[in-house]
């Protein structure tokens, strides 16, 4: 069913691993190459190896610096003939790579990091830790100075070899209030002009004078860089200039194109724009071409101190790159298409399978539960849509509570789903009961609704939600960071441990002791689905067949169409078989297999139930062939199938015997008894099989040495009480016969 799906997207996986190499190749030709004008035309300098460059800078003797997107390596070095690039451990620090920002004095470079500052003094890198600089730090050096501010507003100033650091004070401004504004603000911004002014971006335009900031009237322009005796502005109506005084301003034409960043040599300007590097001539632009290969898009422009241009493109500018842009993203359109396609093939299937579940408890009870009721309605409304919408709950919840607590940390995005998931699945637990004419009425009468699943969920997921988030919880923190891990490794020994007491308590044929673990483990809902299946399964090993029909019709209460159901039934037609009423039991028998084909278990109980009324042996031996059939079996259902050697070939054993085929039915019998586990119930299942076969071939002797060791086996339990009965019954005839 899942097939189709299943190709479709390895195929479309397949494409996309070429695709991002073509794309790749791609940009590593158009976008990762830096160029150099000079008299002849462009000249291309290669990027460093493995970076994808994201900034350069040029010295005054001619060394580039590139700064990459990625961390490893951060910082690359161009003396003319190669790159060197830098790594963490060349600067000294340990796990803050370079957050964006650097800038050189003469062949000195400066760059700020969580750690401290960075400083290349032309032969060796220094970390200045007195000097930390947080998120979105923005630095200027010259004449042995420097200065860098983060978004914290703390300025630290190098000078004369010492670090000074303190937060910066702007009239009507308070820092403090950064955090409560749109999480996409500006961060800080630091400028410096030739005549050494430092120029302060954020929050207007400010220019300090010794000690104190003054504010420098813009009218709501955007600073787009600084020369070395003007700062740029970019309009609506066009382009302006500040002299390094903060008292004349020059308006220029309209660009051609947006602009973003400016570039000067002498009196020649270059801007940076989205049709790429323009250069300004008084009132003139003109756009500066390009090589041939690569269209015209947005680039970095930046101007040696011998006044050539350095064009970096920053977009992937040429046709085969948007091409294949394009090509991306339909690709990843299809791939979206495609597991929304799978999602909801796999809501069909869960769906069907629910439909073939409640088909199958109604032909085995005649009647439908009101959980499986719900969980059709619910499964019917519905689907992949349910969990898209969920997701954008959560989204649209956490902008609902940012715009009343803008501090509301990310972390809350994942904490609301939860909730959200968390409110459904209480609300979906609620179940309504059906009013049944043995209710009471008025006082004292059972509750409308069921809330011991209800409690379940409620506990159950406020308890992974407080492990989850503990670390955000006061009175939680002291618990490990790994909480998490922790909650998963406890239910896994949860179960384990279940698992391991009731078969300890089994294997000494102390089936009270099983059921009091099954009580004492789900004290908190022992009306479930589960605990109800496990206790009618060790009331019918017990030899409590009518405790276990109530039992295991309770336990058909799940609202999840699971395995569970047909194990359930399987059992209650065991229970119904021991009462003699063997019409229902086929039913029960029939509604495990309608609802789970693949579940052969339920072979067994038919195959039995005919050779206990001594009918159709032939059909009981079709019946017990089928038990190992399991061809067209995934792994999985295997497993749940279980070892069933030991029930075949006894089975078989008893079966051939009833079929007259008196020679296969030894070796049937050694090989069920090889095959069986050293568990006296399953021992004790085995030989009253053996017995009853032998009893039909009239070997008394023999038959009576299996019967006796049933019982002895299982004294009180199911099989030894079938084997006792089986005894007492040659008895009755063999005294009859006398």
């Amino acid at each position: 069913m899942l097939l189709a799906p299943a190709v479709a997207l390895i195929l479309l996986i397949g494409g996309g691993a070429v695709l991002g190499s073509v794309l790749f190749r791609s940009l590593a030709v158009t976008s990762s190459s830096i160029l150099r004008q000079t008299k002849t035309g462009w000249e291309p300098v290669p990027a460093p190896l493995g970076v994808h460059v994201r900034t350069f800078r040029i010295s005054g003797r001619g060394t580039v610096w590139a700064l990459g997107y990625t961390y490893k390596p951060a910082l690359s070095r161009w003396d003319g003939a190669h790159w060197q690039s830098y790594r963490n451990a060349d600067f000294g620090i340990q796990k803050h790579g370079l957050d964006g920002d650097f800038a050189l004095d003469g062949e000195d470079l400066w760059a700020p990091t969580p750690e401290g500052m960075l400083h290349w003094n032309g032969q060796q890198w220094q970390c200045y830790r007195e000097a930390p600089a947080g998120a979105g730090a923005s630095v200027v050096a010259g004449d042995g100075q420097v200065w860098v501010i983060d978004e914290t507003g703390t300025l630290s100033h190098f000078e004369n070899g010492k670090w000074k650091s303190g937060k910066v004070i702007l009239a009507g401004v308070n820092w403090g209030e950064l955090e409560k504004e749109d999480m996409h603000h500006r961060s800080p911004a630091l400028s410096r002009t030739a005549d050494g002014a430092l120029w302060l971006n954020w929050r207007g335009l400010w220019r300090l004078h010794g000690e104190t900031w003054s504010r420098i009237p813009t009218q709501d322009g955007e600073l787009i860089g600084t020369t070395s005796d003007r700062l740029w502005f970019r309009y609506a109506s066009g382009l302006r200039s500040l002299s390094e005084d903060g008292n004349h301003w020059t308006a220029y034409p309209a660009a051609p194109a947006k602009v973003y960043t400016v570039a000067s040599s002498g009196d020649r300007l270059w801007f940076a724009s989205e049709t790429g590097p323009l250069e300004l001539n008084g009132a003139t632009w003109r756009l500066v071409a390009l090589p041939k290969n690569l269209e015209s898009g947005f680039c970095e422009v930046v101007a040696a101190p011998d006044g050539t241009l350095w064009v970096m493109p920053l977009a992937a500018a040429s046709r085969t790159v948007r091409y294949v842009l394009l090509a991306a993203f339909v690709l990843a359109l299809a791939i979206l298409a495609v597991v929304v396609w799978t999602l909801w093939r796999l809501h069909r299937r869960r769906l069907d399978q629910h439909r073939l579940v409640t088909q199958a408890v109604q032909h085995a009870t005649g009647d439908v539960p009101v959980e499986l009721e719900q969980g059709e309605r619910r499964l019917s409304r519905g689907g992949p849509l349910s969990g898209i919408l969920w997701i954008l709950g959560a989204i649209f919840g956490y902008a609902l509570l940012y715009h009343y607590w803008p501090k509301a940390p990310i972390w809350i995005i994942p904490l609301i789903g939860a909730a959200l998931h968390l409110g459904i699945t209480f609300q979906q637990s609620l179940v309504k009961r059906k009013a049944q004419p043995y209710d009471p009425i008025g006082p004292g009468s059972p509750s409308r609704y069921d809330w011991g699943k209800t409690w379940k969920a409620g506990a159950g997921g406020l308890v992974i939600l407080l492990f989850i988030y503990s670390r955000h919880i006061p009175l939680l923190k002291y618990l490990p960071s790994n909480t998490l891990w922790i909650f998963v490794a406890i239910s896994i020994g949860y179960n384990a441990l279940l698992k391991f007491l009731t078969n300890r308590a089994l294997r000494r044929v102390d089936y009270d002791g099983a059921l009091a673990t099954v009580r004492w483990f789900y004290f908190y809902n022992p009306s479930g689905m589960e605990p109800l299946r496990m206790m009618g399964h060790f009331l019918l090993l017990a030899g409590r067949y009518r405790e276990a029909e109530d039992a295991l019709r309770r336990s058909l209460v799940g609202s999840h169409a699971t395995h569970s159901y047909a194990t359930a039934l399987e059992y209650l037609g065991d229970a119904l078989l021991e009462q003699g009423r063997y019409g229902e039991a086929m039913r029960s028998y029939e509604g495990a297999l309608h609802a789970f084909a693949w579940h052969r278990r339920a072979y067994r109980g038919m195959a039995e139930m005919l050779l206990r009324q001594g009918i159709d042996p032939q059909k009981a031996l079709e019946y017990v062939e089928k038990i190992r059939d399991l061809s067209n079996l995934s792994w999985i259902q295997r497993q749940q199938n279980g070892n069933s050697l030991d029930d075949y070939w006894s089975l078989q054993a008893w079966a051939l015997a009833a079929c007259g085929r008196s020679s296969e039915v030894q070796p049937a019998i050694d090989k069920a008894l090889h095959a069986t586990a050293k568990h006296p119930a399953d021992l004790a299942a085995t030989h009253h099989r053996c017995g009853m076969a032998l009893q039909i071939l009239g070997n008394r002797k023999a038959a009576a040495q299996h019967l006796q060791q049933a019982a002895t086996l299982d004294p009180h339990g199911r099989r030894g009480t079938l084997a006792l009965a089986a005894i007492r019954e040659r008895d009755v005839w063999d005294r009859a016969s006398a």
